[in-house]
């Protein structure tokens, strides 16, 4: 930069040493004009100067043109005109002198500004002028292409007028200056007279030229700036402003622009005094910035002269704050405010800022300020500092209250700070209840909370003073009273003392906590102590909701008293505890106490003891604690404990049977020891070392379901342990052997064992053998269950729990094999005898690996069927082959005609059911034979099943056992329960399953003793994706009978249509006739199976009261006035039959009836029990006496009875009934 001034320096005084130059010459001219003319041209020639033309004269003026100095200093014209009568007067009088584009070759010119620089410091001249005063009238001086350096002067003019100087003291007139350079352009005008100035600039720098120079603060000009400068005054004082325009700056991706940049004020020179004002406003991509200040001082002093005042507003970016905080994830929602004033000197100045509004967020929580108020004095000798702080911040945490004030030297901190703080925080509901993990529990009010806190940083004394907090979970309403922290500290050193004060309430009892910490906050675990006190008193009111279903009532509230002191190496708790209840109105007092435990935590040790006392009847017992040493290594941990219960009946648990009850629990580094004695159980288990266990186990007959709630079914059945055994924890070796017996001896024996040579066991059972061998570990397993009689075993099972047997017989043997991941099964027998049927020759054997589940050998035979065609061989027609891996397949080809295949994935899979003429039966429900071809796809989670369902030649004669179907075993009641429990799978069924299914049955029957139905069935079963299924089509030609005993109903020609609905609710089309002797009666069932509709007709009509009567009693309602009808005789008979149905399948019977004993007034009751498939032994009786009866079923028309008759006068019998079905 100094050459940059350097060069404008240099070029003025080589015009003003021209100027004088050539107005000697001229003197010379004038004073030897003769000599000068005569030696002008040589001489110049001899120094290299070279002209194109010389005109004019000494009088009228010279002029010189195309002027060449050795091609280092070229000029187009030299014109000079001077008054030289005025140098008799020593005034030099120029009129005008002219130089026009001055040019001065680039190396000669750095030569000459070097050379010069060199001499900057050389003396004056002292040589005499031949004058003493310099008149110019008019200068006219340009130059043009000056390069120096990186510099260039494109264009500079230099305009004097009226220039007049004594060269002493009296100097006036005017000056222009217009440079067009790299640099900058520059518009100057001045004006002197003796010592005053007057000057006025406009200068504007060349962007690109500055900006190399800011480059490494990375800032870049964004245009040129324009600066106005003026100036006026004299060699004391100098009045000046500058003014700045158009100033832009850029770093990075911030940009500033000046809206008003204006400094001015005066300067004092020989004082060195100064007065500023600055006046600033700038905007930016960061903020908008006003600045207004005033300052005076001197240049010489400036810690005892400066005075200021200033004003300053900032307005940072909304999007500016964002980006920058951005990593601490706060965003602004508006503009802030930042105002700060400030007066004063070095001595004392005063401040005042003032932030306002504030509206701001970081993650979940927002905080608004209207005003942060900051002000105080602060000295810059002494660093001293004072300042207050006011302001009321709102957030969705808190609202607080902060007024604080401060003193303290920026040089000593720790010594002189010096503080007030009051604050008031009133914590958001909203806030709290969103901290609380328990959905349930909700905040009802929260009260403020008062902190004061004052003094220094070796002397700091606080309060915190929290009012309170009610809340609320499910029907619990909590309330903490108050919770008061009082205390001191020292923040340098760290020593601090808390006083903890608290009262909570609630609708579970109420409490006082009080506690007192010391410690150093530099060292907390070693200096941390305490001692504390906590009282709890529960609401025995409230205790008793949920007791009372125990019968237990608590006559007064409950406490508990701990008190606790120690470091956060050692603790040491008391406690003491009492409650007063009575169980079914009988008095009893729980009382819990300790002696001091203590709790080493550094080294995990504790020694104390723990005793629980119950003197009731109901719950009536001692526990007697001792414990002590590492409780880290509960294997090593002293523990003698001993429980003496002398009654317990109470929470669902009655060990009243078993009771009194001694339990004995020892435990020490040397081994472990619990016994258990009554007069029912005697159990011991012991270790010497924590990992080898035994243990011996007796009991007398133990009836559980006195002591706990069990089903019904277990009433009176008792279970009777004597096993003994052992474990080896670290080995994983284990044996158990002895008996477990129950009621009707019933025993199960129990050897199992598991060592080094791995699993050996077995559990049987009169009728069960259950075996394993191998190895767990290696994953080499053997198993086996052997029952030699299903039905027995069933009976020997029912001895423990009552279940409904199932009519099968029959030895079962199954085989297990686990080696690794393989698996091997194999289930024989060779008879199941089934109610009706046989399965002979059972035979399954199927291996299972890597996936890979192949069932080498299904084989079975029925038999036994009525049904000679239901007698049928099933066997594989080769190996079955079922993948379960990514890839999914499945052959199954079993004899006769089932042919499953499957094929894909577990997303993309193919499936084909194909059924050929495949009879089915069961001799209690019915027979067909069944054709079918389903097709099975999924793709993804939907699924399509469509196909037919053809049965042929099928036949039901299921009967139902109860009117009602809630009674009905063989009917399965699906409750709401159940349908909540399979909404999702029923949710999933709905939305991804299609089926598209044809069902047919041609002259299908339905036939039992009361009812021979003969129908077709034409049904479609067809549902689409996020659809319900719907039933479509008819169940037609319905005809038959229907037999209400003695009655007999024709159906006719009807039919049960289904409308494909959402809601399956068939439409009904029932023909119903009855015949009585010349009375045919017309029974027609229409409307839906939801709301159905009966209406009667007869031949010959009558009226619908006859018909009922006729259907009732079977005699018109005219007739049962006439006494012609036995309205009790025929109504009984009717109603006795309905309920003997019940009855019979009540007692396990297959017949009774009631019908007339003959004499009009009686009855006679039928009890038959088949003995076999055709026999049935029947019981007659009635007042007469009792008739047994042996009754054959000879064909399905004829039965054969042969009876011995013990009445009155007793006889046998031999009938044959014939019965004749016509359809």
């Amino acid at each position: 930069m100094k050459k940059l001034f350097l060069f404008p320096y240099s070029l003025v005084r080589w015009l003003i040493i021209t100027v004088i130059f050539l107005s000697l010459f001229l003197v010379f001219l004038i004073e030897s004009p003769s000599v000068a003319l005569a030696l002008v041209d040589n001489q110049l020639k001899e120094q290299g100067i070279k002209y194109s033309s010389i005109e004019g004269g000494l009088l009228s003026g010279i002029r010189l043109k195309d002027v060449n100095y050795q091609e280092k200093i070229k000029l187009k014209e030299l014109n000079l005109k001077v008054d030289w009568e005025k140098l008799e007067e020593r005034i030099l009088y120029i009129k005008h002198v002219t130089v026009e584009d001055i040019e001065i070759e680039r190396e000669y010119l750095t030569s000459l500004i070097e050379s010069n620089s060199s001499d900057e410091n050389s003396s004056e001249s002292n040589s005499t002028l031949p004058f003493d005063k310099i008149v110019l009238n008019r200068a006219d001086i340009s130059l043009k292409n000056i390069i120096y350096d990186a510099y260039k002067v494109n264009s500079a003019k230099l305009e004097i007028r009226d220039l007049t100087t004594d060269m002493k003291e009296e100097h006036k007139g005017d000056i222009k200056l217009t440079l067009d350079s790299n640099v900058t352009q520059l518009k100057l005008d001045g004006s002197i007279k003796n010592d005053f100035v007057k000057l006025l600039a406009k200068i504007e720098p060349n962007r690109e030229f500055l900006n190399p120079f800011v480059v490494e603060s990375n800032i870049t000009l964004t245009n040129n700036p324009i600066l106005t400068i003026k100036a006026n005054g004299n060699m004391e004082k100098v009045k000046y402003h500058l003014n700045i325009h158009r100033l832009g700056l850029k770093q990075n991706e911030y940009q500033v622009d000046s809206k008003k940049l204006i400094l001015f004020g005066n300067y004092n020179i020989p004082k060195k005094d100064v007065e500023a004002t600055l006046k600033t406003e700038l905007k930016g991509s960061m903020a908008y910035l006003k600045l207004d200040g005033d300052a005076k001082l001197n240049l010489d002093d400036l810690n005892n002269t400066l005075n200021y005042k200033l004003d300053t507003t900032i307005n940072p970016k909304q999007s500016f704050l964002s980006q920058v905080l951005a990593d601490q994830n706060v965003t602004f929602f508006e503009s802030p405010t930042i105002k700060l004033k400030s007066f004063g000197n070095m001595k004392k100045l005063k401040y005042n800022l003032v932030l306002q509004q504030i509206n701001l967020k970081q993650n979940e929580y927002s905080l608004q300020s209207d005003t942060v108020l900051l002000y105080g004095d602060y000295s810059v000798f002494d660093k001293s500092v004072v300042a207050d702080i006011k302001t009321t911040i709102d957030s969705n945490v808190a609202l607080v209250k902060l007024d604080g004030d401060t003193e303290l030297d920026l040089d000593d901190l720790n010594n002189t700070l010096k503080f007030n703080l009051l604050a008031n925080i009133t914590p958001k509901k909203e806030f709290v209840e969103s901290q609380i993990p328990d959905d349930n529990l909700s905040i009802e009010s929260v009260a403020d909370i008062d902190v004061v806190a004052n003094g220094t940083l070796k002397d700091t004394k606080f309060k915190v003073d929290f009012r309170g907090l009610k809340g609320k979970r499910e029907d619990i309403d909590f309330e903490l009273q108050s919770l008061l922290l009082e205390g001191e500290t020292d923040p340098l050193a760290g020593d601090t003392s808390v006083d903890i004060s608290t009262n909570f309430d609630s609708t579970v009892g109420k409490g006082h906590i009080e506690d007192r910490v010391t410690l150093n906050f530099n060292r907390v675990e070693s200096s941390l102590k305490h001692i504390g006190k906590i009282a709890i008193d529960a609401n025995a009111k409230y205790l008793n909701r949920f007791l009372k279903a125990e019968k237990i009532v608590l006559k007064s509230s409950p406490k508990v008293r701990v008190e606790l002191q120690g470091s956060t190496e050692k603790i040491t708790i008391k406690l003491d505890g009492d409650a007063d209840f009575t169980k079914e109105n009988k008095p009893s007092k729980v009382t819990l106490q300790s002696r001091p435990i203590m709790l080493d935590l550094k080294n995990s040790m504790v020694d104390g003891s723990l005793k629980i006392k119950n003197s009731s009847n109901e719950i009536g017992f001692n526990l007697d604690s001792r414990f002590s040493g590492d409780y880290s290594k509960p294997e090593k941990l002293n523990i003698d404990t001993s429980v003496d219960i002398k009654s317990f009946n109470s929470f669902g648990v009655n060990l009243n049977p078993i009771t009194p009850l001694k339990l004995k629990i020892k435990n020490s580094s040397s081994g472990a020891l619990i016994n258990l004695d009554s007069k029912r159980i005697r159990f011991l288990a012991k270790s010497p070392d924590h990992d080898r266990f035994s243990f011996d186990i007796k009991t007398r007959n133990l009836y559980l379901y006195k002591m706990i709630e069990l089903p019904k079914e277990l009433d009176h059945k008792f279970v009777k342990l004597n096993l003994k055994g052992s474990a080896t924890l670290s080995k994983e070796h284990f044996k158990i052997k002895g008996t477990i017996d129950s009621n009707k001896r019933f025993q199960a024996k129990v050897d199992i064992k598991n060592d080094d040579s791995g699993i050996d066991g077995d559990i049987k059972t009169e009728y069960l053998l259950a075996k394993v061998k191998g190895n767990i570990k290696e994953k080499n397993l053997n198993a086996g269950v052997e029952i030699s009689s299903l039905k027995k075993l069933q009976i020997e099972l029912n001895k423990l729990y009552a279940f409904k047997k199932f009519d099968i017989d029959g030895s079962l043997k199954v085989d297990a094999k686990l080696k690794g991941e393989e698996i091997w099964a194999k289930v024989d027998s060779p008879k199941l005898a089934l109610n009706g049927f046989d399965i002979e020759a059972l035979g399954l054997d199927a291996h299972y690996n890597q996936e890979l589940l192949t069932i080498n050998k299904l084989n079975l035979q029925t038999t036994g069927f009525e049904d000679k065609k239901l007698n049928r061989k099933i066997y594989l027609n080769q190996p079955g082959k079922i993948y379960l891996g990514e890839k999914r397949t499945v052959l199954l080809d079993i004899y006769p005609n089932i042919l499953v295949k499957a094929d894909g994935t577990e997303e993309n899979l193919d499936a084909k059911v194909k059924i050929d003429k495949l009879p089915l039966g069961h001799p209690d429900y019915g027979s067909m034979f069944l054709n079918c071809d389903i097709d099975y796809k999924q793709r993804g989670l939907d699924k399509s099943i469509t196909g037919l369902i053809d049965i042929r030649k099928m036949k039901l004669f299921y009967e139902a056992k109860f009117l009602e179907a809630d009674y009905d075993p063989d009917v399965v009641i699906v409750t709401k329960d159940d349908k909540e429990k399979k909404k999702g799978e029923e949710d999933s069924f709905l939305k991804h399953t299609a089926i598209d299914i044809k069902i047919t049955a041609p002259q299908a029957n339905y036939k039992t003793p009361d009812i021979d139905l003969i129908f077709d069935i034409n049904l479609n079963a067809k549902k689409l994706l996020g659809e319900p299924l719907g039933i479509l089509g008819k169940i037609e030609d319905i005809n038959g009978r229907v037999d209400q005993v003695p009655k007999r109903f024709q159906v006719k020609n009807s039919n049960i249509v289904f409308t494909g609905d959402e809601k399956i609710n068939p439409l009904l089309d029932i023909n119903v006739e009855y015949e009585l002797p010349q009375v045919l009666i017309q029974i027609g069932v229409g409307g839906n199976a939801n709301r159905p509709k009966i209406g009667f007709s007869s031949e010959p009509p009558m009226p619908k009261k006859d018909i009922m009567s006729y259907l009732l009693l079977g005699v018109s309602a005219t007739q049962i006035g006439e006494g012609e009808g036995s309205l009790g005789r025929e109504a009984e008979l009717f109603i006795l039959n309905q309920a003997a149905r019940d009855l019979a399948y009540e007692f396990e019977l297959d017949r009774v009836f009631v019908k007339d004993d003959g004499t009009g007034e009686g009855f006679a009751i039928e009890t038959g029990k088949k003995v076999s498939k055709k026999n049935m032994f029947i019981i007659e009786s009635s007042k007469q006496g009792n008739s047994f009866i042996l009754e054959h079923d000879v064909s399905k028309n004829i039965k054969l009875r042969v009876g011995q008759h013990q009445k009155e006068i007793p006889s046998q019998s031999a009938d044959i009934y014939f019965r004749k079905r016509f359809r």
